[in-house]
């Protein structure tokens, strides 16, 4: 299991490499697009998983890594309700 995690570590900070110099390089052209001062509404980031990359990974690191991106979307939803919660309205 232990090679099965370093391996998906370093595949994890492939992607977050490449997804890094991605907004680099179009960061500047999708700023243009909005208007001035406004921030984008939401900022969903990509990552091209094909089932080939996926067919590549063991059975563990698949199931680490679906597990992650489900703990992820479970962190960010409870976050929200901590934002919404202690939102004055004085």
């Amino acid at each position: 299991m232990g090679k099965a995690i370093d391996a998906l570590r370093r595949r994890l900070a492939d992607a977050m490499a490449w997804a890094k110099r991605l907004w680099k390089r179009y960061a500047a052209k999708w700023a243009n697009k909005r208007p001035a001062g406004k921030k984008p509404m939401l900022d969903i980031l990509r990552l091209p998983m094909t089932k080939e990359t996926l067919s590549k990974m063991t059975p563990d690191e698949r199931s680490l890594f679906l597990l992650l991106g489900y703990a992820s979307n479970q962190v960010n939803a409870l976050w929200k309700l901590v934002i919404i919660t202690t939102n004055s309205t004085h």
